[in-house]
């Protein structure tokens, strides 16, 4: 015996509902079988993994090369220079930083002297 409570029966209200929004019987019998917690999608699809591209968190406005970065809420935008390569290094240097694992170190800048 399964512990799953069998399809909802509908009423011919429910048929004449299902008509009016242009549902067939058969299709408003299938909907009314379904468990209410299905789930939608291909699930069994494995995750895509988007390639990191290799100015990721940069964006160049003009000449310089800004470094920017979305944690908690709180959008972090930081010049890091007008040479790509040394941005590169500058932004590894901020992501190490912002991804410590100290939430208040999270939010203090990497050059604001403790006092």
């Amino acid at each position: 015996m399964s512990d799953k409570p069998g399809p909802r029966r509908l009423t011919e209200e429910d048929y004449a509902w299902a008509a009016r929004i242009g549902i067939s019987r058969e299709r408003a019998d299938f909907l009314a079988s379904c468990p209410s917690n299905m789930k939608y999608g291909n699930a069994e699809r494995p995750q895509y993994d988007r390639p990191q591209s290799p100015n990721r968190n940069l964006q160049k406005l003009g000449n310089l090369w800004y470094f920017r970065l979305r944690r908690d809420g709180l959008d972090i935008r930081e010049t890091v220079g007008d040479n790509l390569a040394d941005a590169r290094k500058r932004r590894d240097a901020l992501l190490k930083h912002y991804e410590a694992p100290s939430p208040k170190q999270a939010h203090d800048h990497p050059h604001q002297s403790k006092q």
